[in-house]
């Protein structure tokens, strides 16, 4: 068997396990590892809230540092868009608190932004500077709310608006 199969590592999704370990060639793989969604990275221990990523460019889950994060996928492509979306219900008002770090090129909202928005409604914009992780809550009333997140590359340059 080729050195490879004993070395490198395949990455899968995490609902494929089964089927990858099972098929021909696949199979062959000493190390296959699966991602977690965006679900099991973006929800709280138990939490059920689904995201959706919409677009060209999915949003990721990733490691960075340690820590299992989502990131846009839509770094380094000119004059473009990635955006996450979630549908949270309610039944009392709640608190929403996240990390997040922003990074890109520029160093206001002139050119690449990271923004977040509830109900269609801007929560921050943020220039997507070189900064550290930075935590956001805000209360949410009773009920059903959207929520979206979205990276902008070079707005400037095109037409945009924050999800």
């Amino acid at each position: 068997m080729p050195e490879v199969y004993n070395t490198a590592v395949l990455n899968i999704p995490q609902t494929s396990r089964t089927a990858y370990q099972n098929a021909l060639g696949w199979k062959k793989f000493t190390h296959i590892e699966a991602f977690a969604t965006l679900d099991d990275v973006l929800n709280v221990d138990g939490g059920n809230i689904h995201f959706t990523s919409v677009g060209d460019y999915p949003w990721y889950t990733m490691y960075d540092g340690g820590r299992m994060l989502a990131k846009s996928g839509n770094s380094g492509i000119h004059s473009s868009s990635s955006v996450m979306t979630a549908t949270v219900n309610l039944n009392r008002p709640g608190v929403l608190s996240f990390d997040f770090k922003a990074w890109g090129e520029g160093s206001d909202p002139v050119w690449d932004i990271c923004c977040f928005a509830i109900d269609g409604v801007n929560q921050f914009i943020y220039g997507a500077y070189d900064n550290d992780w930075e935590t956001y809550s805000v209360s949410l009333s009773e009920g059903t709310h959207t929520l979206s997140w979205s990276y902008i590359k070079d707005r400037r340059c095109g037409a945009w608006r924050c999800e």
